[in-house]
């Protein structure tokens, strides 16, 4: 039997209480759009449906592809972990008689639900607050650490798969490619996201070191915006922060590479000299701690964040200074006295008051309704403005290709064809 399409899922999820096995899912209600329809989040091997189940939240986890040793990998993850559960990991269950699709059953995973928002969207919540971006780097450089001396690699470390809590803590989920010891020997079943991934990883290293060269890169880059934080505008392309494999290949052509070198922070210049040097040497030659633990990581807070400028070209010009009396508003026409037809001045009226408008937008690719003014969407993180296509005819690239995250930079991330 062909394993079963998204669309199907999305047809059986519908009735928890006929498509799922597990209890505490069968009395469970899915989480749906403003169509009513269940809102799937989409990744690249698994799709993922929020379940509510009396106070209760949890992810259930349907395959894109068949699966073959799915539950004997979890069972090992699980028995590794049963001693010792971080606290940045959430509570799963692996269950090969899952739901109930197309007429059979097909394996789920069934995981806690992690609390907070996708690496991304804190990101752009904070970008402008150096001091959280760099109490995170901390935490992530403790997690990464973490993950090391318990002898397991997440093994698919980036934005999409790394959450914040509301207590500034990170939270992983997908553990579909994970590594513990017990699977030692074996093949990579996956070779994760390669804007956050080491230019020389295959197949055979599988090991506790893959999480080390994207912990370096996540590491590196929330430490860079907390004082240069035009470079998210900058380099952003909704599969990484900041870095992306075309720096990992070539960092002595990497413009954001040679930008990092560059910075006031002599820490930042240091490690992004070492990452670089990194790119060109075995992926398993070292560890975040062994790249970063001789570098006194910045903890002041920086008076002022400073774009990092290119060589040659001026900075930009500051923004002029708001009026202590409250915040910049429009000039309009001074308002003064008119004549009438008799001759008599009366005071001209005043301009009328309109308040804001708040607009609802809809999100075109998970269908999420935002209230009032919102550039993403606060559930899948992309743009909600008015679809984009580049104007070269050999490339019309749609909008998720597009760098729309600042007016600044309206170009085409495929062709560099300006907008």
């Amino acid at each position: 039997m062909a394993w079963p399409e998204l669309r199907d899922f999305q047809i059986a999820i519908q009735n928890p209480s006929i498509c799922f096995d597990d209890a505490e899912l069968k009395s469970g209600n899915v989480v749906c759009d403003s169509t009513g329809m269940p809102k799937p989040a989409s990744g690249q091997f698994a799709t993922a449906y929020e379940v509510v189940s009396g106070a209760e939240r949890w992810a259930v986890r349907t395959f894109n592809r068949e699966v073959t040793d799915h539950q004997q990998r979890y069972q090992l993850i699980s028995s590794h972990l049963a001693a010792v559960m971080p606290s940045y990991m959430v509570d799963f269950q692996y269950l090969p008689q899952g739901i109930l699709a197309k007429g059979g059953w097909y394996p789920i995973v069934r995981m806690e639900w992690a609390e907070g928002i996708g690496l991304t969207g804190w990101v752009r919540q904070n970008l402008r607050d150096p001091g959280a971006l760099l109490d995170l780097a901390r935490r992530w450089r403790g997690m990464v650490g973490s993950l090391y001396g318990l002898h397991v690699a997440h093994a698919d470390l980036h934005q999409e798969n790394v959450r914040v809590t509301p207590d500034g803590e990170l939270k992983l989920i997908d553990y579909d490619g994970m590594y513990v010891p017990a699977m030692s020997g074996r093949k990579a079943p996956e070779l994760g996201n390669p804007d956050w991934n080491h230019p020389g990883r295959t197949p055979d290293i599988f090991g506790p070191c893959l999480d080390q060269f994207p912990g370096l890169v996540g590491y590196l880059s929330l430490l860079a915006m907390a004082f240069h934080p035009d470079l998210f505008d900058r380099f952003y392309n909704y599969n990484n922060l900041i870095l992306s494999r075309n720096d990992f290949v070539e960092p002595a052509r990497s413009e954001c590479v040679q930008l990092l070198k560059r910075s006031s922070q002599s820490s930042i210049k240091e490690l992004a000299a070492r990452l670089a040097e990194w790119c060109g040497r075995s992926i398993d030659g070292y560890t975040l701690e062994d790249v970063a633990g001789g570098i006194a990581p910045p903890v002041a807070r920086p008076k002022s964040p400073r774009p990092v400028t290119t060589p040659g070209k001026a900075p930009p010009k500051p923004a002029p200074p708001r009026p202590a009396g409250g915040p910049v508003s429009v000039s309009a026409p001074k308002a003064g006295p008119t004549k009438t037809g008799s001759g008599v001045t009366s005071p001209a009226k005043p301009p009328p008051v309109t308040a804001p408008r708040t607009v609802a937008l809809v999100c075109r690719s998970c269908g999420t309704h935002h209230a009032g003014a919102a550039d993403y969407c606060e559930k899948c993180d992309r743009p909600l403005g008015p679809t984009r296509m580049c104007r070269n005819t050999r490339c019309r690239a749609s909008t998720e290709a597009l760098n729309v995250a600042s007016p600044a930079h309206p170009w085409c991330r495929l062709c560099g064809e300006r907008l």
